[in-house]
């Protein structure tokens, strides 16, 4: 029980809570009974202690006038991932080298370089033909640039989201993707997707002939299903087929009168897509010098030439 002040002291006595020391006495002021602090007592005998709970400022408590920050950096600067630029062409290359407010030195904001040692090669880069270096590190080699239309005897050319090589390269079919992988693991036997794609391909095969053949006799990559390849079937729905770069295909332009598995012999047995010794016409060819209609044919028979082509994918 806490006295207030100005309480006679025998009215503690008569309530049996005298206490040795005498009550401590505000220096602030006059103060009432609601303006002092709270209080807990004990009372053993006679005697009793007293204390009281204040709550007083403290440097936590202040205030600060300090600018806020957010990760160190002043507000609205957050801090930020550096890449180390060691050729100097304003990529960096591999992890970041810190993270922080400002550049350590020798480091930029933008990552992508692929070779940090020399500064022609980064992602703004013209590609140009020069034996397989991927001068602008999209994955790609001795693709399509402003500077470069024709390499190692291939046109060069793009549309939209892809790049495309026209070569002259007489081989069957497997050899063929494999030939077109030499540009990077995302370069595949031409699949035209839609009517725009096929006019582009088949105007860029007669640019590169220079003339107009009787047949086209291009590779696409388009082939049947494997559970098809020792069948005599037709299969002319696009169910029946699949593309070398993984991509759905529902676009067969077929030629009147396509496919028709020409020469399909029943009595040979086979579980390979281009088996010369038991033909089957698996694989399909830009056909059609017109239009470049579709044609089945013989996988393992050479073609006139082939279509590489690769879609770009912005990183």
């Amino acid at each position: 029980m806490r006295l207030a002040v100005g309480v006679p002291l025998a009215l503690c006595a008569l309530a049996a809570c005298f206490s040795d020391s005498p009550p401590q006495l505000s220096t602030g002021g006059a103060t009432t009974t609601g303006d002092l602090p709270p209080t807990t007592s004990t009372a053993t005998g006679a005697n009793s202690t007293s204390s009281s709970s204040t709550s007083e400022p403290t440097t936590t408590d202040a205030l600060t006038t300090e600018a806020p920050t957010t990760g160190g950096c002043p507000m609205g600067q957050p801090e930020t991932p550096w890449y180390l630029d060691g050729d100097g062409d304003g990529f960096g290359a591999g992890d970041p080298a810190g993270v922080a407010c400002e550049p350590p030195p020798g480091a930029v904001l933008v990552a992508g370089d692929c070779d940090d040692t020399a500064i022609a090669i980064n992602p703004d880069a013209d590609e140009l033909c020069n034996a397989g270096v991927d001068d602008d590190c999209d994955g790609l080699v001795d693709e399509h640039s402003p500077a470069n239309l024709e390499c190692d005897g291939c046109s060069l050319s793009a549309l939209g989201d892809a790049t495309f090589w026209v070569c002259s390269q007489p081989l069957a079919f497997s050899p063929g993707e494999a030939f077109c992988q030499q540009y990077g693991a995302a370069v595949h036997l031409v699949h035209p997707r839609n009517p725009t794609e096929l006019a582009f391909v088949r105007d860029r095969v007669l640019d590169h002939l220079g003339q107009q053949p009787a047949e086209l006799g291009f590779w696409t990559g388009l082939h049947r299903r494997e559970a098809l390849w020792d069948a005599c079937t037709v299969n002319p729905d696009a169910i029946d087929w699949v593309a070398l770069d993984g991509a759905p295909v529902d676009y067969l332009p077929w030629r009147l009168g396509e496919p028709n598995n020409e020469d399909c012999s029943p009595l040979c047995t086979t579980d390979v897509l281009d088996d010369p010794e038991c033909p089957r016409e698996n694989c399909i060819e830009l056909a059609e010098t017109a239009t470049g209609a579709f044609n089945d044919r013989a996988c393992s028979t050479a073609a006139a030439g082939l279509v590489c082509q690769a879609r770009i994918v912005d990183p």
